[in-house]
C-alpha cells in the first residue's frame, strides 16, 4: 500500500506541475501576442453589492472609463505603406507546399508516437 500511496503522490505532483507549466506557457503566449497584462488594482475592481440590513456599508464602483469599440466598428490595423497581396493560386511554389505538408505529416506521426509513449509511461508508473 506505501507503494500505490508514492505513486499517486508522484503522479498528482506530476499533474500539479503540467498545470502550473501550462498556465505559465498560456500567459506568456497572451502577452506576446496582446502586450504585457496589467496588475489589477483596487480602482479596477468591479462593484461591490451594498449588504442589505448592515449599517455603514457602501457600493464601491470602479472609475467610469470607457471600453474601446466592438471590432466591427474600429477600422482595420494597416502597416503604413503596406499594399494587400492577392493569393498565388497558380500554383508557382509546388515544391515549397509539398514540403510544407510533409512537415506537417511528420509532426502529427512524431505527435501521435509522443503521445503514445507518455501513457505507457504513466502506465508502467501506476503498475
Amino acid at each position: 500500500m506505501p507503494r500505490y500511496a508514492m505513486k499517486m503522490m508522484f503522479l498528482g505532483a506530476l499533474v500539479v506541475l503540467g498545470m502550473f507549466f501550462g498556465v505559465d506557457m498560456a500567459t506568456r503566449g497572451i502577452e506576446r501576442i496582446n502586450g504585457p497584462m496589467a496588475a489589477q488594482t483596487a480602482a479596477d475592481a468591479p462593484l461591490k453589492a451594498n449588504v442589505a440590513g448592515k449599517p455603514g456599508t457602501s457600493a464601491v464602483r470602479a472609475p467610469n472609463v470607457q471600453a474601446p469599440p466592438p471590432a466591427a466598428e474600429r477600422p482595420p490595423e494597416r502597416l503604413a505603406g503596406a499594399e494587400a497581396v492577392e493569393p498565388h493560386d497558380s500554383g508557382e511554389r509546388p515544391l515549397v507546399r509539398h514540403l510544407a505538408a510533409k512537415t506537417g505529416d511528420l509532426l502529427q506521426i512524431l505527435a501521435h508516437y509522443a503521445i503514445k509513449g507518455f501513457v505507457s509511461l504513466l502506465d508502467g508508473i501506476l503498475d
